[in-house]
């Protein structure tokens, strides 16, 4: 019964993964022509969910910052495991403003008893 739940929870999760995500993870930098340039990798591509949050009305983690611009996001359950500083790209979305910003994870949240999704919180990147 508690597998039946949980597949049904996943389901209606990646249900409303409406975008298209890629995230990348910074590997080094490689020298330029008139600045060093970020090499990363894709560690994720496919759908997702990304959404403004109110990072001010939960509680914060000792040491950690409010940032106005919060975002959090989604991705299936079995997806490769994200980390803070990775960067995520909306590639496809219904809200078109989304895939002009690059957003920077922040915090993972990845123990759950109950896991139905990788939900992770960023900020828009600079």
């Amino acid at each position: 019964m508690l597998d039946a739940a949980i597949s049904e929870a996943r389901t209606a999760q990646e249900s409303v993964m409406l975008s298209a995500l890629k995230i990348e993870r910074v590997t080094g930098t490689a020298p330029g022509q008139y600045a060093d340039t970020q090499q990363a990798v894709i560690v994720y591509e496919g759908k997702g969910r990304l959404q403004a949050t109110n990072l001010s009305t939960r509680i914060l983690v000792a040491g950690e910052h409010v940032h106005e611009d919060g975002y959090v996001a989604a991705i299936p359950h079995d997806a490769p495991e994200i980390k803070p500083d990775d960067i995520v790209t909306a590639v496809d979305s219904t809200d078109p403003q989304m895939s002009t910003f690059k957003f920077i994870v922040q915090r993972v949240e990845n123990a759950s008893t109950f896991l139905t999704c990788r939900r992770f919180f960023c900020t828009k990147g600079t």
